[in-house]
């Protein structure tokens, strides 16, 4: 179907560069919330290696989460479940996303506030998502742009809560 596949494309190459700014923004909204200054060269890549590999992380158990549970047979046990282990396993990859590139954060446990608000509103979000998409046949009035408009506005807010959770870490280590 060619419409499918332009919408494919179109979203593929709207999440490469929603994803790309992301990447770059984040370390310096950390910097704007810890008051710190630019770290060296080695500093910044190591920075990015752990940004990345933490957003690179959390999808994969998205992934990994919904391939699971999905085997089981619906019901409210299973969706309570599902969002408990999706909870912990994001709150688990966001650790490291709030500590290793932190200059305020000296411990696991001090990063633990903003990886938990974290992992809450992406655990929210990626529910009101699942929603939206097992109900979009209903709703849907634009067909594909519908889709790709709830990824991306679902990008940008995960996008900011991960700076929320930033501000979180900053303010509790005050």
């Amino acid at each position: 179907d060619g419409a499918g596949a332009r919408g494919a494309t179109l979203l593929a190459v709207a999440s490469s560069c929603g994803a790309e700014q992301r990447h770059r923004r984040l370390p310096v909204g950390r910097r704007r919330a810890e008051g710190g200054v630019a770290s060296s060269l080695t500093g910044r890549l190591r920075d990015g290696v752990c940004i990345l590999g933490s957003l690179v992380l959390a999808v994969a158990v998205i992934v990994a989460t919904s391939a699971l549970f999905s085997i089981f047979p619906t019901g409210r046990v299973v969706e309570a479940a599902t969002l408990a282990a999706l909870l912990a396993a994001l709150t688990a990859v966001f650790l490291p996303l709030y500590y290793a590139p932190s200059r305020r954060v000296t411990s696991l446990r001090g990063a633990l506030p903003g990886a938990v608000t974290a992992a809450v509103c992406w655990t929210a979000m990626l529910a009101v998502v699942h929603v939206y998409a097992v109900n979009a046949d209903r709703y849907a009035v634009y067909g594909v742009v519908s889709g790709i408009v709830i990824v991306l506005t679902s990008l940008y807010v995960g996008a900011l809560v991960l700076l929320v959770g930033v501000v979180v870490n900053a303010t509790v280590a005050e």
